[in-house]
């Protein structure tokens, strides 16, 4: 292996400047164009800290990072073989350095030096050859290798120059000594440290960033500074800097997220120069559904800047079931999602014909409908993939799903074994053998908290008084409201409504009907039955349950069959008496909410098979009726 790097860095200085300047935009436009999922970190990652910007200049930023980057790795191969002349001329200390540099010389400080990762910082390494006063003792955090030869051949090059390496395992108390003695110690400060590092802020989005400078400064009462190589030319750079006035860790922290942000923004040569590729955000090794870590500095961050709480910049995708029960019923932990992961917009994808009725609860950030049709709804996700998700999470259980997650390519895609392998994400949450009989909100719970959720469900009724109407509104009857349309290809009969309504109505002295129908005609003939019975017609075809849940929130109870509607009113907090007919499975499904309910089934039918509607009394369900309105 060494070998092998020895004879590259000879080839490499023998080859002419443009030959390895074409090599490098070759490599660099392999590496942002081909479908990986490293570029797709460094494209993701530029949208983010730029979404005003154009896709072409967001394009050119990109590879103009990987092709720096070849650049960086060609430099650190061949520069163990050229001479120092050669160096000197390649490689230039700002002004403002020099002077510094002969302050330390004059009077030494211990000092901090924070390094960003931009293309040419390989040749920070090179300063004390080409700095014309003497350089203080200055040592450089690394990351060790495994192999004894390449360790040795890491520490021949970066130390050829006097800098020392201090290694990230085991270096901290040498890096105290340097300080002690007035050296300079630096560190590497915009990595991702993932769970090691303090929770802080860069470009608005959580990040966890190392806070090592910040320790070392506070401890030792050292200076600190930031250093960086300008890039001027191929392999050459202007070693350049900043002091900081930070003296505290979280200072020293916020100040180089602050500085290097800045630094993003407005200067086109760093912009180009630091590394996209890296998973800079990615704060946690696991458990993503949570915000949490030991090290939290968001509070300083958040009063600097005199927010109440984090921005949300975490881009979280749900593909909802196509059951409008199975949504309703996961809407608590969507909330809950909510405040687990408080940096995170949440987007529902739902069927068209659930878009209204989810989006009146106000649960998500935002609901969108996808297309019905294969091909429709590849060429919806293709679109989408741009909204560059932090987070996927597919409830749907169907190949085309599977294929759905692919084509959006989040961060980390999440997907629940049904019994089938699953393609297309990166953790796969497998319920146990008893979770086939338990409710699919109970499976879907355990799914989110197995995954980090750290926040308690709440099935209190969702509200959505905000959207009522005046002439919706409770009055001092009791409103009934009746679904008498059919589900499943059951039927009760009318029969079977008419009695139910005028039994009720004999019980009751203050009770009005609300009878949701698509047929006007059996609200005629339940007035004829029930003379007596205030009855007010509301024609509902099934389709627009929107309107239905605001129609039914002034309903003191819904007897109906167990269908959406039974489960919409459950949700915005109406008691229901839902008849459960063949298809009816309450232990699979059945409403979630903390309603008082009752699921009214056959005599004898088994919890998992409801039995012929047709068999249940309407006396049985009046006697429901009333429990429930007792309550």
């Amino acid at each position: 292996m060494i070998f092998i790097l020895s004879a590259l860095g000879k080839i490499f200085l023998a080859l002419p400047e443009k030959a390895l300047d074409c090599l490098c935009c070759s490599i660099g436009w392999l590496i942002c164009t081909f479908p990986s999922r490293r570029a797709r970190i460094g494209r993701a990652n530029i949208a983010r800290c730029f979404p005003d910007m154009p896709e072409s200049e967001r394009r050119r930023i990109l590879f103009e990072s990987c092709r720096r980057m070849v650049e960086m790795a060609l430099f650190v191969v061949t520069s163990p073989h050229m001479s120092d002349e050669d160096i000197k001329s390649r490689v230039k200390l700002s002004d403002y350095i020099v002077s510094e540099l002969q302050k330390l010389a004059e009077n030494p400080r211990p000092t901090v030096i924070m390094i960003p990762h931009f293309a040419m910082m390989e040749t920070i390494t090179m300063f004390p050859l080409v700095s014309p006063s003497k350089t203080p003792r200055t040592c450089v955090f690394y990351r060790p290798f495994n192999s004894p030869a390449l360790e040795k051949w890491v520490k021949d090059s970066r130390m050829r120059f006097g800098i020392e390496l201090l290694s990230r395992r085991n270096g901290f108390h040498c890096a105290v000594d340097f300080l002690r003695k007035n050296g300079c110690v630096a560190v590497l400060f915009d990595q991702n440290p993932r769970d090691h590092g303090v929770l802080s802020f860069f470009f608005e989005r959580l990040c966890t960033t190392t806070d090592l400078p910040g320790i070392l400064v506070e401890h030792q009462k050292a200076d600190c500074v930031v250093l960086y190589a300008r890039r001027t030319g191929f392999w050459r750079s202007i070693v350049d800097g900043e002091r900081f006035d930070a003296h505290s860790i979280e200072d020293v922290t916020m100040a180089g997220n602050e500085w290097l942000e800045k630094k993003l923004k407005t200067d086109e040569t760093a912009r180009f120069d630091w590394l996209w590729l890296h998973k800079r955000w990615a704060f946690k090794s696991r458990n993503f559904l949570n915000s949490e870590i030991r090290k939290d500095m968001t509070g300083e961050w958040l009063a600097s800047k005199g927010l109440e709480q984090a921005p949300r910049k975490f881009n979280i995708l749900i593909n909802m079931p196509d059951s409008l029960r199975d949504s309703l019923a996961i809407l608590p932990q969507i909330a809950a999602l909510r405040k687990s992961r408080r940096d995170s917009v949440v987007t529902l994808l739902v069927p068209p014909a659930n878009l209204g009725i989810l989006d009146i609860f106000k649960v998500a950030d935002r609901v969108s409908a996808v297309p019905s049709g294969i091909f429709r709804r590849i060429q919806y996700f293709w679109k989408i993939r741009r909204m560059y998700a932090d987070i996927f999470i597919n409830f749907r259980e169907c190949i085309l799903s599977d294929i759905e997650s692919a084509i959006v390519f989040p961060s980390i895609s999440y997907a629940i074994n049904y019994g089938r392998r699953r393609f297309g994400a990166d953790i796969v949450y497998t319920p146990d053998a008893a979770s086939g009989a338990e409710h699919f909100a109970v499976v879907c719970g355990d799914f989110f908290a197995k995954n980090g959720m750290n926040v308690q469900l709440d099935y209190s009724p969702l509200n959505i008084s905000s959207l009522s109407s005046g002439a919706f509104e409770k009055s001092g009857d009791i409103v009934v409201g009746v679904v008498s349309l059919p589900s499943h290809g059951e039927d009760w009969g009318l029969d079977n409504w008419s009695s139910f309504v005028k039994a009720l109505d004999s019980n009751l002295e203050r009770v009005r009907f609300k009878v949701f129908t698509s047929d006007e005609k059996s609200v005629f003939e339940m007035s004829k039955f029930a003379p007596d019975a205030e009855i007010e017609c509301v024609f509902f075809d099934g389709s627009n349950l929107a309107e239905f849940a605001m129609e039914v929130s002034a309903c003191e109870l819904l007897v109906g069959m167990d269908s959406d509607m039974t489960y919409v009113a459950n949700a915005v907090g109406v008691k229901v008496a839902a008849l459960c007919g063949k298809n009816s499975n309450l232990i699979r499904n059945g409403t979630v909410y903390d309603v008082p309910k009752a699921e009214i089934q056959a005599p004898g039918s088994p919890r998992q098979d409801g039995g012929g509607v047709d068999k249940i009394s309407p006396d049985v369900v009046v006697e429901a009726a009333m429990n429930l309105l007792s309550l």
